[in-house]
């Protein structure tokens, strides 16, 4: 889970990207006020290594680096 803080200011998280991709919410991540899940079956799809999401908020983008890593046994 990711999670959006301000200082005060009335921030609103407005989406969620990869890359040039907009994630779809309900399908790609949930979002519940300033907290995104990520969704397994999304990161399901991705390969393995650094990806950089880019948080998008009526003030202003943040780019967030996560480690997509297999835990599958195998």
């Amino acid at each position: 889970m990711l999670t959006v803080s301000s200082n005060g200011s009335e921030i609103a998280v407005e989406g969620v990207a990869l890359g040039e991709t907009d994630l779809t919410e309900d399908t790609d991540f949930t979002l519940d006020g300033l907290e995104i899940t990520l969704l397994k079956e999304y990161l399901d799809g991705l390969t393995e290594g650094e990806q950089t999401f880019t948080i998008i908020t009526n003030y202003y983008n943040v780019d967030v680096v996560i480690e997509i890593v297999d835990t599958t046994e195998g």
